[in-house]
């Protein structure tokens, strides 16, 4: 009895932060960008796709040789963890980037117009603002690029944050440590 409650109770939890029923991602319908992202699916042979990463917040040296992609939601307590973690990996490796993307799940009632704030200014520090409570002001400008990240996530069956996708596709959810973070990122780029 005790065996299938605790293969239950794993089940649940890889479920619940992304770790299983992973589905292939499928190639973004649209447009192509300078500054895009390529890789594959989850390291199986499929159609390739592109992430722009033109408008995405950059937290490291963007031209860096490890990249990772992080969609983020700034009302989400794991993310504000992650985001600690990433600042501790930048401090120790100079050769790691991460492109930041916006995605703001339905049930943080407030973070679609913070996620929109913070897009629109193009700006880390509200963000990190955010995450450390800190108010931040509302804007009235006009983006797409919020609702554009919410419907790229869904294409890439993305439905949780923190989400990280490396270079050669594998998707990783959840806050790590910045241990954690930079042994994946070696571990990716030794499958590309």
């Amino acid at each position: 009895m005790k065996k299938i409650v605790l293969v239950l109770v794993m089940t649940m939890m890889m479920v619940t932060t992304g770790f299983a029923l992973e589905r292939p991602w499928e190639k973004e319908a649209g447009k192509e960008s300078k500054g895009s992202f390529p890789g594959n699916s989850m390291g199986q042979s499929s159609t390739p796709y592109e992430i722009p990463l033109d408008n995405a917040l950059v937290m490291g040296n963007r031209n860096a040789q490890f990249k990772v992609i992080v969609f983020t939601d700034p009302d989400c307590p794991f993310c504000a963890k992650l985001h600690q973690e990433m600042k501790t990996v930048l401090q120790q490796r100079n050769d790691i980037v991460f492109f930041l993307k916006l995605y703001p799940l339905a049930f943080h009632k407030e973070a679609y117009g913070k996620s929109k704030t913070i897009v629109c200014e193009n700006s880390l520090k509200l963000l990190e603002a955010n995450f450390n409570k800190e108010l931040i002001p509302k804007t009235d400008c006009e983006s797409r690029e919020i609702d554009d990240n919410i419907k790229l996530a869904k294409t890439l069956g993305i439905n949780s944050v923190p989400t990280m996708i490396f270079a050669n596709g594998d998707k990783v959810s959840g806050a790590k440590s910045s241990y954690v973070i930079i042994k994946l990122v070696e571990e990716n780029q030794a499958k590309r």
